[in-house]
């Protein structure tokens, strides 16, 4: 126990001794979260754009790049789109120090030269197996790091399938069991599940609508017939997966009437993501009238998952509990803004953003602020409560607004038994605390304060009840004393 104590007292230093670093030049967007009670509330840069990787890194040309990897040796892999031409469409295969080391656009097919055609998903495993969405020639291709071929996966030839069903791949992932997992265009039964050979196993993750209030209403009064006219709502095809280490998958969703765009999936395909109600929204700026159009989804070592949102170029990131911890970034054409952002992934302490309109990969370095913010969290579910804390009251010295600090502080002192406190910390961060995740807030808090208060002040009631109990019954009984004795003196003056 002192030696874990320690340890976090040396992790308190290393990330206090630096502090929060000045960045002369001002980043090309704000940055911000969201109070309980709808109100922006701005916060300091979390990332800011240290580099960006286009063709004057590279020395060849990103046409409309749609994806890109990295695999364990720091290796990138930036799927393009291409031109028209056949054979444009390539892969960009660079070191980590950004030197183009390989570029496929073609490989051998039954002995003859085989190409892709508007690829939209790419994949690495661990073996380093190159998965291929090759969208337009419906099909998946998965090539070794000489392009050789290994796999072709087409059209699943089962029952399931009407005749006219098109496999169109748009995002491939694969499993550490080696399923492969696929978001497949025009499909609404969610995610397209196959073995390691590519048979067809099923799928996963079924999505839900969220159906316009005003339209359930008229289908609630409407007859059958009338109901049938309306617009019938189908499940929306997912956009985007996200693999975890541990076999758990991210999974987004563009469209606007989704239920839930951004889920987590297990093996089994239920959704197991947190979502607390300290979450501000996900659905874009409240003086907007068009929602977010969530196109990818990352998440870091430490359980943050960010997810981008294309229509506004921002990046929205949570904590593992769900909480909302920043919000950056912008649309235009400045470095470190997007003009059409198409996928984002995390590495160490860095998010990448490809950007398939400027045709770049903007890379992004975490701020000690965000570092702060990473360091309680981690502290926190790590059970160094104290530690936590500690960290807390650091980020609030930078950010007075940051409600969630008050919260994490609160919950902190609610573990600790010190109700009135916690208390303080949760009307500080106005968080009475959620019934549907039955996360404990204010409510809580003050619950328990009173029940100690009740039970440390029993004496002192008990007392008090039996003192006035007493005094009632002393009350009574003179009241009834004296009406007898003037009753008696009324009986002496009649008999007189």
């Amino acid at each position: 126990m002192r030696m874990k104590q320690l340890l976090a007292s040396v992790m308190l230093l290393v990330v206090l001794a630096s502090g929060i670093t000045t960045v002369a030049a001002q980043p090309p967007y704000k940055s911000y979260t969201y109070t309980l009670r709808d109100f922006d509330a701005p916060s300091p840069v979390p990332y800011m754009p240290v580099q960006i990787i286009d063709k004057n890194i590279l020395g060849v040309e990103l046409k409309e790049p749609q994806d890109f990897v990295y695999d364990a040796e720091g290796n990138f892999y930036i799927l393009t789109l291409g031109s028209t031409t056949q054979g444009s469409a390539s892969i960009v295969i660079t070191d980590k120090n950004w030197k183009v080391t390989k570029v496929i656009n073609t490989f051998k097919n039954n002995g003859k030269d085989d190409y892709f055609k508007k690829p939209t998903g790419l994949f690495v495993t661990q073996d380093k197996r190159i998965f291929v969405c090759d969208t337009d020639n419906k099909r998946v291709v998965v090539i070794d790091m000489d392009a050789n071929l290994l796999q072709i996966i087409e059209k699943p030839q089962v029952e399931f399938f009407y005749s006219d069903y098109e496999f169109t791949p748009r995002k491939v992932a694969v499993g550490n069991t080696g399923s492969i997992y696929l978001v497949v265009k025009n499909d609404y039964n969610g995610i397209m599940e196959m073995d390691a050979n590519g048979t067809f196993m099923g799928y996963i993750g079924s999505n839900r609508v969220a159906a316009n209030p005003l339209e359930l209403f008229w289908k609630s009064i409407f007859s059958q017939k009338q109901r049938d006219q309306m617009i019938q709502y189908v499940p929306i095809e997912y956009g985007n997966i996200h693999m975890e280490k541990n076999g758990f998958m991210f999974v987004v969703s563009p469209s606007e009437t989704v239920a839930q765009p951004v889920r987590r999936l297990n093996a089994g395909g239920r959704d197991i993501l947190i979502r607390k109600g300290y979450t501000g929204t996900v659905s874009g700026d409240r003086v907007t009238t068009n929602k977010s159009i969530f196109v990818d989804v990352t998440v870091d070592d430490w359980g943050i998952y960010s997810v981008l949102d294309q229509r506004r170029g921002r990046i929205f990131s949570f904590s593992s509990e769900g909480d909302l911890l920043y919000i950056f970034g912008n649309s235009a054409n400045q470095v470190g803004t997007f003009k059409t952002p198409v996928a984002i992934d995390t590495k160490d302490e860095k998010l990448y953003v490809l950007d398939s309109g400027n045709e770049n990969l903007s890379i992004f370095e975490m701020t000690d602020y965000a570092r702060l913010i990473k360091t309680a969290n981690k502290a926190y579910y790590d059970g160094e409560y104290d530690l936590s804390s500690q960290i807390w009251n650091q980020v609030l010295r930078i950010n007075a607004n940051f409600e969630l600090a008050y919260v994490q502080i609160g919950r902190v002192l609610l573990r600790k038994e010190q109700f009135k406190e916690a208390m303080e910390y949760f009307e500080l961060g106005n968080y009475r605390g959620s019934a549907t995740s039955r996360d404990n807030g204010y409510t809580k808090a003050m619950t328990e304060y009173r029940k100690d208060y009740l039970r440390d002040n029993f004496g002192i009631f008990a007392s008090s009840l039996l003192a006035a109990v007493a005094l009632l019954w002393l009350l009574r009984f003179l009241k009834r004393r004296k009406t007898a004795v003037k009753t008696d003196e009324n009986w002496e003056g009649d008999s007189a």
